[in-house]
């Protein structure tokens, strides 16, 4: 327990847990909590998570011959170090759930989609960096993983207003199409060093408060012209230090975009949406942290040229 206390305590402030809790309905309050902690934790305590033959895991699929059994081990050791193993492989299973309309669901298909993709240029960045991108390649494809519950649960929520005309995440969520190649090469090749990390974390981390708060308070017009000055502020760092910030202003993007479209979604259900947006957005800004990560982890492959994360998000916002 103290473990849990001392974990959720570096995630959120208790001003951040109050913004988070009541822009939820109540009845689903604590599981979505509980599964932003699990989700958040993943980049504290990420080291500790990779055995060496995750790659082959992720990658090859070879997951696929746990038991049911085995499947309750991993719950039995919810609150354990095995939590973030658990959440991933629930998203697995999720994926491989024919049952489950991805077509009519935008959230999961986005997440679907980018899955796939990743797991395809995996192959390639492993060849073109010796090995070196293997571990990097399965954290991104484990974190894409663990999100699909919740974008199960969002798309669920949303349905209702969609049949209504309303396009809630319809429109939120880009095609992963049109990206670069995975052999071209980066130009964003400097050195990443311990200062830059911190300038890049300190954007992150304002940021990332002010998604939650606004979120809360349902000021979306507030929210996409903050975050559109904080995509400036990431581009201006990338110039400065020709360093990738790709993940960092990919998820600053979806907000400015989730924002934009709360907007108008508001007016469209004379406000019945907002809570949807809200949680939609709240998940993103939590999400930071573990995703923004994966930027500094390529900053070496970057050095080498190896466009990864770079090659691999479509563009949102021109």
């Amino acid at each position: 327990m103290q473990f849990l206390k001392h974990s959720f305590g570096q995630i959120l402030s208790f001003r951040q847990k109050r913004l988070l809790l009541s822009a939820l309905p109540s009845k689903v309050v604590l599981a979505f909590l509980l599964y932003l902690f699990i989700l958040s934790s993943t980049g504290a305590f990420a080291n500790n998570f990779y055995p060496d033959n995750l790659f082959e895991e992720i990658i090859e699929g070879k997951d696929s011959h746990l038991t049911s059994s085995e499947c309750s081990t991993f719950r039995s050791s919810f609150f354990s170090r095995k939590f973030y193993s658990l959440m991933s492989f629930k998203g697995r299973r999720l994926a491989r759930n024919s049952c489950y309309e991805v077509q009519n669901r935008p959230f999961f298909k986005h997440v679907i989609d980018a899955i796939s993709i990743n797991k395809e240029r995996a192959r390639i960045y492993s060849t073109l960096s010796n090995g070196k991108s293997q571990k990097l390649s399965a954290k991104l494809i484990s974190l894409e993983y663990a999100i699909l519950p919740m974008a199960k649960f969002l798309d669920k929520r949303a349905l209702k207003y969609q049949k209504q005309g309303i396009p809630v995440l319809i429109e939120d969520f880009v095609p992963m199409e049109n990206l670069n190649s995975p052999y071209e090469l980066t130009s964003h090749t400097g050195e990443m060093t311990k200062e830059v990390v911190a300038t890049y974390f300190l954007l992150i981390s304002d940021f990332k408060g002010l998604v939650l708060k606004l979120a809360r308070k349902k000021e979306f017009k507030k929210l996409e012209e903050r975050a559109r000055a904080s995509l400036h502020s990431l581009r201006a760092l990338e110039d400065a230090t020709n360093c990738s910030f790709a993940m960092g202003k990919h998820l600053v993007e979806s907000v400015v975009l989730s924002a934009e479209n709360g907007s108008r979604y508001n007016i469209m259900s004379d406000g019945e949406t907002d809570n949807i947006v809200a949680a939609n957005l709240i998940l993103q800004g939590v999400a930071f942290f573990p995703l923004c990560e994966l930027d500094v982890k390529a900053a070496d492959l970057h050095e080498e040229g190896i466009g990864i994360i770079i090659n691999d998000l479509p563009v949102i916002i021109d």
